[in-house]
């Protein structure tokens, strides 16, 4: 089992190959940069099981770091999304170890506090601060498409005579 020590050791040691990485020229393809990502979730995974209330949360499994499905993206603006993502998280690790340093070990009790438990209740004000952007962008895109289809079908002819023939039927009874 991790002692929080160890965690610190481990992070201490994460943080200073994430800045090694930063210029990684494969970026998310990279086999050292593919290694420490799998260490860094491991580590964190392995410091929750041990109930830990981390002083920050580590949003490394919501980054992209320089993937993008887009065609459009050049070279430039994908090392600069890997560079922006390596930069935060290494940010927030070294948010943890400079809490260690100052205040030493944590309580325990932080499972639900660490942010990875899904809440008994999913509320838009939570999606909105939880969800990835990819996730709000596609449900704004759907809720547009719909309003459109809606707003399209309501100036059709077909739509005014199924109106006007319901009004009628409402209005004979």
């Amino acid at each position: 089992m991790i002692t929080y020590k160890n965690f610190i050791d481990e992070i201490r040691r994460l943080a200073a190959e994430g800045k090694k990485l930063r210029n990684a020229g494969r970026m998310h393809e990279d086999p050292g940069f593919r290694k420490w990502r799998n260490e860094l979730g491991s580590v964190l995974s392995q410091i929750v099981q041990v109930d830990y209330l981390l002083p920050c949360s580590v949003q490394a499994h919501n980054r992209r770091f320089g993937y993008s499905t887009r065609i459009t993206t050049t070279d430039e603006e994908l090392m600069a999304a890997y560079r922006r993502d390596m930069d935060d998280t290494i940010n927030e690790l070294t948010v943890i170890v400079e809490s260690f340093d100052r205040h030493g070990e944590p309580p325990k009790g932080g499972k639900a506090s660490a942010g990875l438990e899904m809440p008994k209740v999913i509320t838009a004000f939570w999606l909105f601060h939880h969800a990835p952007i990819t996730f709000l962008l596609k449900v704004g895109t759907v809720a547009i498409a719909i309003f459109s289809i809606g707003v399209y079908v309501g100036q059709t002819e077909l739509y005014r005579k199924a109106v006007s023939l319901f009004t009628t039927t409402q209005n004979q009874k």
